[in-house]
Formats: C-alpha cells, sequence, structure tokens
C-alpha cells in the first residue's frame, strides 16, 4: 500500500508539468486551450484582458471577420483578404444594416417616417426636436409634432441643384417648376413682395382684369356734376376685380389700376359775330370725395369777322392715369364740355396692373 499511494502523486505532478496546451475534443491542440466542439458558458463573465484583444473567426482556416479592442475603441468588420464580405447587423431573423468592404450602408427599415413612426433613421430624442428619415421621406418633428427643415443654419453656401449636378443659384432648377398656393391661375404671373415673398398675380391686361365700355352723354357746362351714360359694355371680366353698376366701378383687390378712354363730341358751326370756345374736360371721381382732373382740351374760335365757319367738326380727346386703389373703393367718371354735343361712342377702360 505504501508503493501505490507513492506512485499517484508522482504521475499527476509529471502531467502538470509537461503539458503546454490543452485539447477538448482534439488529441493535438494547437492553443493554449483548442476546444473541438460547442462551448456553453451559463453565468459568470468572459473577459479578454489586452490592449488589442480580438476574436478571429474563420472559415476554413482563413481570416474572414473579426472583433477585436483597439485601445479605447472597439472595432468589427471583416478582414483585410475578405473584398467581398459584408458587416450585416440582423434583427428579429432579418438582414437590416448592410455595410460592404467599400464603406457604403443600406438600412433595411420598415417603418414609414410620420410623425408617430421613426421611419429608418431617427437623430435627435423622440421627445425633443429631431429629425426622420425613410426611404423617401425627409422630416423634422418637435415632440411629435412638425417642426422647420433647415440647412445651412451656421453658415456656408447651399446650392440646391434640380436636373443638374453644378447649380449656380441657391435653387436651381433645370426643367419645369410647379408652384402652387392656391392662388394659382391661367396667365398669372409670380410676383414678390417687398419682403421677398412671391404669390401667383394677375398680370397685367389680363382679360380676368379688365372692363371695357361704351358711353352715349355726358354733361354740358356749366353742369360739370353730370355722370358719363354707360349704354354698352362690351365686355366686363371684372367679376373678380370690378362690379360695373351704370357709371361706377368697384375695385375688390388692392393695386394699382389703369384707366383711360376718350370724350368725343361734335361741333356744327360757329355763328357770325361770335367768338367760341370749345373744351372737353374729363374728372374722374374717387370714394365721392377726390375729383381728379384728368388732360382737358380746348379750342378757340374768332368769327368777329361774320366769316361763315359751317361744317361740322368732331373732336376725339383720349386721356388715362394709373391710380393705387384700395379694394372697396369707387370710381366714377365725369365729363362736361362747352359749346359741343356728345358724340357716341366714346369709351371707357380699366384694368389692374398689379396687386
Amino acid at each position: 500500500m505504501k508503493k501505490l499511494f507513492f506512485f499517484l502523486p508522482t504521475v499527476i505532478i509529471c502531467q502538470t508539468i509537461t503539458a503546454q496546451n490543452v485539447g477538448i475534443g482534439t488529441t493535438t491542440p494547437s492553443s493554449r486551450l483548442h476546444l473541438v466542439g460547442n462551448l456553453l458558458q451559463e453565468n459568470g463573465t468572459v473577459t479578454l484582458n489586452s490592449s488589442a484583444s480580438i476574436i478571429q473567426f474563420q472559415n476554413t482556416g482563413i481570416n474572414k471577420t473579426f472583433m477585436q479592442l483597439s485601445g479605447d475603441n472597439l472595432r468589427l468588420g471583416t478582414n483585410g483578404g475578405n473584398q467581398l464580405g459584408k458587416t450585416i447587423i440582423r434583427m428579429a431573423g432579418q438582414d437590416r444594416v448592410l455595410i460592404d468592404s467599400t464603406g457604403n450602408t443600406q438600412i433595411l427599415g420598415l417603418q414609414d417616417a410620420s410623425l408617430t413612426s421613426d421611419g429608418y433613421i431617427t437623430l435627435g430624442s423622440t421627445t425633443g426636436r429631431n429629425m426622420i428619415l425613410d426611404n423617401n421621406e425627409i422630416m423634422v418633428r418637435s415632440n411629435g409634432g412638425t417642426d422647420n427643415l433647415i440647412l445651412q443654419n451656421d453658415g456656408g453656401n447651399v446650392g440646391i441643384g434640380l436636373g443638374t449636378g453644378a447649380p449656380t443659384a441657391k435653387l436651381h432648377v433645370n426643367g419645369d417648376v410647379r408652384i402652387t398656393d392656391g392662388n394659382q391661375a391661367s396667365g398669372r404671373v409670380l410676383t414678390s413682395d417687398a419682403s421677398g415673398n412671391a404669390s401667383w398675380q394677375n398680370a397685367a391686361f389680363s382679360n380676368n382684369d379688365r372692363i371695357f365700355i361704351r358711353y352715349s352723354s355726358y354733361g354740358q357746362f356749366p353742369n360739370n356734376d353730370s355722370l358719363i351714360n354707360g349704354t354698352t359694355t362690351l365686355y366686363d371680366n371684372g367679376s373678380i376685380n370690378f362690379n360695373f353698376i351704370t357709371t361706377d366701378f368697384t375695385v375688390t383687390k388692392s393695386g394699382l389700376y389703369h384707366f383711360e378712354g376718350t370724350m368725343s363730341g361734335t361741333n356744327d358751326a360757329v355763328e357770325e359775330g361770335h367768338r367760341l370756345l370749345i373744351f372737353l374736360e374729363p374728372y374722374i371721381f374717387i370714394n365721392n370725395t377726390t375729383l381728379i382732373p384728368l388732360t382737358s382740351f380746348s379750342e378757340y374760335y374768332d368769327n368777329i369777322d361774320n366769316v361763315t365757319l359751317d361744317g361740322i367738326r368732331k373732336f376725339v380727346h383720349p386721356f388715362n392715369i394709373d391710380l393705387y386703389l384700395n379694394a372697396g373703393s369707387t370710381v366714377k367718371f365725369k365729363f362736361f364740355g362747352r359749346s359741343i354735343s356728345a358724340q357716341n361712342p366714346g369709351y371707357i377702360s380699366a384694368y389692374l396692373i398689379s396687386e
């Protein structure tokens, strides 16, 4: 019995001293611990204590992918000889993020970008200001509501090119542009206000903003309160901007208006032994308070020498004026003449130049 107890410790001591590698599932271990088969650890922690600790993944003995501690950084990806492999992140059994060897990244998200879902990428806290992206939309939100998308808020140039790779302005569009603000209509033009805000406005000479009438008579001197008597409305496309009631215009938009027309008349003859002054005087009357004289016309005839001056003379006197009027303003025309008879037709035309 004494010989047996002396022999066993001797064998154990010899194995501990001489063994360099330990193999599990292999008789030829090539590392300190060489495991062939599965490894299960329950509880506890696996620690790699080295400034360059690495877990290397191989396929048929060739390095393919790895996880590595590099100083304070975690590196993971494919090895240098693996040019076709990708780093793939899977969620719920599906590939969701793929990074290829050139660094191109593909995100295979499922959620649409909206106020209630976070799209493929969310930048910022969902309870604060954040920006989300999906495969066809960029949205800025603030705690569940909409917010403004701002480019280059801290300075620098922004050149957005649509249909061009070399924009030469803040917004450079090579192709058609469609702008809708609720006021768009056929024949309108895009107009800027003093602050640079653009909107669709009526173009000058737009048929939607014109009215044209003829008249047959006007007052005779000294009755300068006689209004013209409109007889024929040749066209009235002023349902938007003009309301023609007998002899009045009512503008329904604030803007610059152009008025023009003619004052026509005739005179048969100048009696012998008389002097004669002929004149035509048109006025425009704004809001029944402001009377504005337009360009007048006059001629003087002296027949004191009893020379017969007979025959019909016709006078056509044109006039025009541009006025800025506020919405709701009324416009009346007052014509009067001396030693002349009204000649039909005279006309008045009006249109909106700009708002």
